[in-house]
């Protein structure tokens, strides 16, 4: 554990701060095998809702695709997205053309 550790807990922890950016490339593993969050740049304390839209397409929940504003639930949809492309092998909204339009087009339409 270090400084930074202890700095940031009380945030991360807290339920006014939304990251907004869980993918697998931000997800590392400490030497004795514990996950740490790296990548804070698109995370920010938010006291009701947040309208900013930025995240990674594959793992953006749909009311910010939609324009409704993301509280910590976007994270839980991150979590959910990433878990399902450990289990699976593949994001559940990947495009074979990698055309980001309809991999954001995909958890609104389905």
């Amino acid at each position: 554990m270090t400084k930074d550790d202890d700095r940031l807990r009380p945030f991360i922890s807290s339920p006014q701060i939304i990251y907004r950016d869980l993918k697998p490339e931000n997800v590392l593993l400490d030497a004795q095998g514990f996950v740490k969050l790296c990548d804070f740049g698109l995370a920010t304390r938010c006291l009701d809702r947040a309208y900013t839209c930025c995240g990674t397409p594959e793992y953006v929940a749909p009311e910010m695709l939609l324009g409704f504003g993301v509280n910590t639930a976007c994270d839980w949809w991150a979590l959910g997205v990433l878990t399902y492309e450990l289990l699976a092998g593949v994001s559940p909204f990947s495009d074979p053309d990698d055309d980001d339009m309809k991999v954001i087009s995909k958890p609104v339409s389905e």
